[in-house]
């Protein structure tokens, strides 16, 4: 894989990681729910799921790119 692919693909796993950790902790204040302007969805749990869920898959992604993990 080249080198500047690599680092692309680091990148956007890496903000899935960092989304995932500001929808588990924050889920007010969620990078998604910034962006579109949201601020007062009461679905709190589910803002935390998928944050698990791209924490979980980021990290996995990151790690795979990098070749720690196959699949």
């Amino acid at each position: 894989m080249e080198t500047g692919f690599l680092y692309i693909l680091t990148a956007i796993f890496s903000f899935w990681i960092i989304n995932g950790m500001f929808r588990i902790f924050l889920p007010n204040y969620a990078l998604s729910k910034y962006v579109a302007g949201e601020w007062d969805i009461p679905r709190d749990n589910v803002v935390r799921f998928f944050g698990v869920l791209s924490l979980v898959l980021g990290t996995y992604l990151l790690l795979y790119v990098w070749g720690y993990v196959s699949i």
